[in-house]
């Protein structure tokens, strides 16, 4: 079957939603990943693998270029059998729902996101800069307030829904498929950790990682100083943040220091060595709207690679982390200073985790347990 799979930017981080099913579901069908795109490329984590097919657009922001896009999009649409849209977008939802419209196109839409409510949480404060740079400028684009809202109350029209987070299923309803990783590349049997502690010359450091997109709302600022906290007593104590892109407004405020090093986006490839090289794994998340709606992409990589994992008491943390790793209060420097420390002093605790965190991985998160799950959503139409 001939699917194409419409995102919203294919140089930027929700790519990695789209990736992995489109990987795993090439083997049975003939899968186009399609999409507008940025002067800088596919989005550098992923571009090297070549045995995806990519269709991309020059994304334009503002009118009438960014309605080209769409249009442009939307005829890419036309010898789809199935349309997987990725995200409840205009660059994405919108053409494909228009396809749907005019030619009866089936639509299995996946939201990973509850995108209205991010760019609420994001805008929607007392500060004047960002409500001016939403009034004028941000409203009038595909990714404003207003069309992710509308285009919310449309949900209900695709055939199917997947969703990443049971946060997000119980608003939409559909399948929860979490963005699961390759358990037989991701595997710690392959990969010692040497590389990377050389590399930035940690080899006597006790490494403390972070993997994603440092984002505010992604705890980093309170992970930042529970470890500068920690290293008053022990300066052996080191924060290692990768996916830092340098454009990026956020990562711009961050500064490295003795205890801390910042890095870019590395390939995908590279993950298990960074992973192999941490001791322990922290994804915290801050307690808003936005983030309880969203479950992390990079909680799966260090449950695959046996890594002893620290998250915050949100979205689906509590059930995916059961007697497998920490899940605690989020926003708070003391718990991340006690969930660390705990860690620290527990070696035994560490290793427990960390097994039986991959074989809940195995079990139901793999690449094969997500492909299992789609087909059934594909036979189902």
């Amino acid at each position: 079957m001939r699917i194409v799979m419409p995102c919203e930017n294919l140089s930027a981080n929700g790519s990695l939603r789209v990736y992995p099913f489109a990987k795993i579901m090439s083997e049975e069908h003939d899968i186009t990943v399609l999409g507008p795109i940025e002067k800088k490329g596919i989005f550098t984590p992923i571009k090297n693998d070549l045995s995806v097919k990519y269709v991309s657009i020059p994304k334009k922001y503002f009118p009438p270029g960014y309605i080209q896009n769409q249009r442009d999009i939307y005829k890419q649409l036309n010898d789809a059998e199935l349309i997987h849209a990725f995200k409840v977008t205009a660059w994405s939802y919108l053409p494909s729902l228009l396809q749907k419209i005019k030619h009866k196109k089936k639509i299995v839409l996946d939201i990973d996101d509850w995108e209205s409510q991010y760019v609420a949480d994001y805008y929607f404060k007392a500060n004047p800069i960002k409500l001016a740079k939403f009034t004028f400028v941000d409203a009038y684009t595909p990714e404003s307030y207003f069309i992710k809202k509308i285009l919310e109350t449309q949900v209900k029209k695709a055939d199917a829904v997947i969703t990443s987070s049971k946060t997000l299923q119980r608003m939409f309803g559909g399948t929860w498929i979490p963005t699961g990783p390759n358990t037989d590349y991701f595997n710690p049997e392959n990969f010692s950790g040497k590389k990377i502690r050389e590399e930035f010359r940690l080899e006597d450091k006790t490494i403390i990682l972070f993997m994603g997109t440092p984002k505010k709302h992604k705890g980093v600022d309170e992970l930042i100083q529970a470890v500068e906290e920690l290293r008053t007593r022990d300066e052996s104590l080191h924060l290692l943040i990768v996916g830092a892109e340098k454009d990026n407004s956020y990562v711009q405020t961050l500064k490295e220091n003795q205890g801390l090093t910042i890095v870019g986006y590395r390939d995908n490839k590279e993950m298990p060595d960074f992973l192999a090289a941490a001791d322990i794994v922290c994804i915290p998340h801050k307690n808003n709207k936005s983030a309880n709606a969203q479950l992390p992409i990079k909680i799966f990589e260090p449950m695959a690679m046996e890594k002893p994992v620290i998250t915050t008491d949100t979205t689906d943390m509590k059930e995916i982390f059961e007697d497998c790793g920490q899940v605690i209060k989020p926003d708070s420097v003391e718990a991340l200073k006690e969930a660390i420390v705990l860690y620290l002093n527990n070696k035994e605790l560490r290793l427990q985790h960390g097994k039986k965190a991959r074989q809940e991985c195995l079990n139901k998160y793999s690449w094969k347990i997500m492909k299992k799950k789609t087909q059934a959503v594909y036979d189902a139409l």
